[in-house]
């Protein structure tokens, strides 16, 4: 289930509006930039991969300090894409779904990770896509998240993943 405000970003997405800058990750200091959208992520949080999407965040960012572990927005391939492959990479190319509970970086690894592809869902990853992840259980250190991959009413793909983050604060 999508929270009311990412439901009501979703709805402005299919009304076909482009994704709105936050100020949060631009403040982020010395940090130099590549842009995302309109959305400029600090280099040295991202993989060198996330070049190739833009993003617009909704909700909280990775490093927050959030009560929530949840990531989501807009997404699409800067380059036209479609198929399997360019599905598979709007899904996997975004944060950790419990990264906004965290205050820093720390070490992280996924343990399992399953994408179920919709089966007649459009293929063209170079159009807007909205994409929700929340988690639904972390404990331990370890965490299970589940997302899912919108193209207007129309879901495209939904995955599952077992992680586990390598950090002092969330194993204690």
């Amino acid at each position: 289930m999508i929270p009311a405000a990412q439901e009501t970003a979703r709805r402005r997405h299919l009304n076909h509006s482009e994704p709105r800058c936050t100020a949060l990750l631009k403040a982020a200091a010395g940090a130099r930039t590549a842009e995302a959208g309109d959305l400029t992520i600090p280099v040295h949080l991202t993989p060198l991969f996330t070049q190739h999407f833009e993003y617009g965040f909704t909700g909280d960012f990775p490093y927050a300090g959030s009560s929530s572990a949840e990531i989501g927005g807009h997404c699409r391939h800067r380059t036209p894409a479609s198929g399997a492959a360019a599905i598979a990479g709007l899904v996997d190319g975004w944060p950790l779904a419990v990264l906004p509970m965290l205050t820093g970086p720390a070490p992280g690894s996924t343990v399992r990770w399953s994408l179920h592809m919709i089966g007649n869902a459009p293929l063209e990853a170079h159009e807007w896509h909205w994409y929700q992840a929340q988690t639904v259980s972390a404990q331990g250190g370890y965490f299970t998240s589940i997302a899912q991959l919108w193209r207007g009413e129309q879901m495209v793909a939904w995955s599952e993943q077992l992680g586990a983050i390598f950090d002092k604060k969330s194993t204690s």
